[in-house]
């Protein structure tokens, strides 16, 4: 019985450390490769409007690994196709029963935030499922667009396409955060245009 368990622990701790080692070999220690405004319109399977109406945590059936299932209820499909009233996006990492696994510079979306996310895949299971991770996660305030991280948005163009291989330090090439003016901020609808205007 007692080797049995030990012998279970060790399998477990041995996933664990492989879908760690994984995530760090796949990203880079979790860097992501730079992308353009356009990029994200073009190569995106999904974006919409929306607000998180749910967040849970699970261990995976397998337990080898904690997800957080994010639901959202979808205000409007901006591109791409998705009839449903709410859409569940999984991301890796979370807490359950006292235990954690975070993913390092995973920004989760959060319960109540209204934003416009960029899905990479509806259907794939992967450590982040928006493109870009925080490049493809945008946030709206009082009718404004902000990144995941708050910053408010002062314009927006297309964007310079980095060399394959080129890191992202913040926010997608060709979105331009307020300086410390007043200078006015990018709307929702100014948003959802240039997003449109990107993919043509």
């Amino acid at each position: 019985m007692l080797a049995s368990k030990r012998t279970l622990l060790m399998n477990l701790t041995s996933s664990i450390l492989l879908v760690l080692f994984l995530i760090s070999a796949s990203t880079g220690a979790t860097s992501i490769q730079s992308l353009s405004f356009k990029q994200l319109s073009q190569n995106a399977e999904l974006v919409f409007e929306g607000e998180v109406s749910e967040v849970q945590s699970e261990l995976k059936s397998n337990k080898s690994s904690i997800v957080t299932l994010i639901t959202f209820d979808v205000r409007d499909v901006i591109l791409g196709n998705w009839s449903e009233p709410t859409i569940t996006l999984e991301f890796l990492g979370g807490t359950v029963e006292g235990q954690t696994m975070r993913i390092q510079a995973l920004v989760y979306p959060q319960l109540g935030e209204h934003g416009v996310y960029f899905v990479e895949s509806t259907h794939q299971q992967m450590v982040n499922p928006l493109l870009g991770w925080a490049q493809g996660h945008f946030k709206v305030k009082n009718d404004e667009m902000a990144t995941s991280s708050g910053q408010m948005i002062s314009s927006l163009n297309e964007g310079q396409v980095s060399p394959l291989g080129t890191l992202s330090k913040g926010p997608a090439n060709g979105v331009q955060v307020k300086g410390k003016s007043s200078q006015s901020g990018v709307t929702l609808s100014d948003f959802k245009r240039a997003i449109l205007q990107a993919r043509d």
